[in-house]
């Protein structure tokens, strides 16, 4: 029976879907085949269900040649991804390349690269190829990619989510911020990537789900057999600010949620 695994083998991404017949736990070692190219990778999380579309495969666990053949790789990368950015200058100034990648087999070196335009890079694969001797592939990465890369600290002090433990990306979206009543000024929702902040989509579904049974702001509401309008609503506390008016007199007063009922 097929075991499903999300698997970390290529630096300039996130943890990929794969599929066993065997069985590992989180943070075993293992070897990944991609269309005839292995590469090492940890497991970082046992899926459950099924997916579509054929999937990566674990060929084995990494034994101990697969371990040395690692670290040899580790320091051949950093040596090729500095020959790679030297010979970029020559083609075009607009790739920035972040991460290379070898395969365990040497069939293949796996190049990471952000870019903000359309670029031709036929050329550059091509003397790529012709000094390292192996199969080169250019792997286009988002700005997001590139923040959990790179690293560095988020608004909170505290080192990017992204770099820390996130196994995959959250959605996010400026709703988010609103529901959690934030400012929408985007430097102070946004992160270092320049999108919304993953931390936005921790809390969200609480926030959604009790503003759900919460009266809009200036809506009518009956409590206690009087008529007033919400003035504030209070999600954390799950409390909601009514105000009376009767005449020239007007009092404001915090019920809780379960208190009132909303007006049809």
């Amino acid at each position: 029976m097929q075991k499903q695994y999300l698997v970390e083998y290529l630096k300039g991404g996130m943890p990929s879907l794969v599929t066993s017949v065997e069985d590992f736990d989180v943070g075993a070692k293992v070897v990944v085949e991609i269309d005839g190219a292995l590469f090492f990778g940890e497991v970082v999380k046992v899926v459950t269900g099924d997916s579509e579309g054929e999937l990566p495969i674990i060929l084995r666990a990494a034994n101990e040649a697969d371990l040395k053949k690692h670290e040899a790789n580790v320091k051949f990368e950093r040596v090729a991804l500095n020959k790679a950015k030297e010979i970029c200058v020559k083609h075009t100034n607009e790739l920035k390349l972040l991460t290379a990648d070898s395969s365990l087999n040497d069939s293949k070196l796996v190049f990471t690269f952000s870019s903000e335009n359309k670029v031709d890079f036929r050329s550059f694969v091509k003397e790529l190829a012709s000094i390292f001797k192996t199969r080169i592939e250019l792997k286009q990465i988002g700005i997001r990619d590139e923040t959990k890369i790179m690293g560095g600290l988020g608004p909170c002090g505290k080192e990017v989510c992204c770099r820390q433990f996130l196994n995959q990306i959250p959605q996010t979206s400026i709703k988010m911020a609103k529901n959690q009543s934030l400012s929408l000024n985007p430097t102070k929702i946004s992160g270092l990537c320049g999108r919304i902040m993953c931390c936005m989509s921790y809390e969200n579904d609480f926030y959604a789900s009790v503003l759900a049974k919460m009266p809009k702001v200036n809506s009518t509401v009956k409590v206690d057999g009087k008529i007033g309008t919400v003035v504030f609503n209070d999600v954390l506390k799950e409390k909601v600010t009514v105000k009376f008016e009767d005449g020239d007199k007007s009092e404001i007063i915090e019920y809780s949620l379960d208190k009132f009922n909303k007006e049809d």
